[in-house]
This record gives C-alpha cells, structure tokens and sequence, in this order.
C-alpha cells in the first residue's frame, strides 16, 4: 500500500467516527470512490475488494465511472461511457446478469437522488 492509499484509508475512518454520532442511521450517504487497500498490482481487484462486492446490500449499490484516475488499461480518462463495463464487473462478482445489475443500481440511484 503506498502512502496515498494509508492516508485515504486513515482519512475513511476518521470520516466514518465523525458521521457515526452526528448523523442519523436513517441518512443516506454515498461513499464516493472508496478503494481500500491496495495489495495487487494496479487494475486489479483484491479478493477483499471482490467479497466487499458481494456484501454490499442490493439496495445500496451503486456504480460510477467519472473517476479519472481509476480507469481501464490503456485508456487517458474514465468516462460515463464505461459505466457498462463497470456494471459487468459487478455482475460477474454477484454472479448475477449485467442487465439486472444495471437496472438495480439505476432504481438505486434514483431512490437515494430522489430523481
């Protein structure tokens, strides 16, 4: 794990003590980004990282592609037009259909939005 990685992570929990008695359980929150440690080679899932998939509740996934610095192989910047291939990963770490993971985190999104 380099340093930048420490720092975020120390930086999650010291987030994550503040919100604890300040906000309500009921508030909905998005954790933006949040990648974790970083054992493997750069690209690349951990199979913490891949459980944590798994664990997520259905009602609170959500998926996004407009960070610039997590991005595909070979490619300058993430745009929304990878959202596909994010919902792909997902699908196959729920083993579930890209079409359901799509449609699950579009519902999400609007819900936790209020769109």
């Amino acid at each position: 794990m380099d340093g930048e990685d420490r720092q975020s992570g120390v930086l999650y929990l010291e987030c994550l003590e503040l919100l604890k008695p300040n906000v309500a359980r009921t508030q909905k929150v998005v954790l933006h980004c949040f990648t974790g440690a970083q054992e493997d080679k750069p690209g690349f899932f951990t199979e913490a990282q891949k459980q944590a998939v798994r664990r997520v509740p259905a009602n609170r996934l959500l998926i996004e592609t407009d960070s610039p610095y997590v991005r595909p192989a070979g490619v300058r910047m993430c745009t929304p037009s990878f959202l596909g291939d994010v919902a792909n990963v997902i699908s196959s770490y729920r083993d579930s259909e890209v079409r359901d993971v799509c449609q699950l985190t579009l519902r999400n999104s609007t819900q936790l939005f209020g769109l």
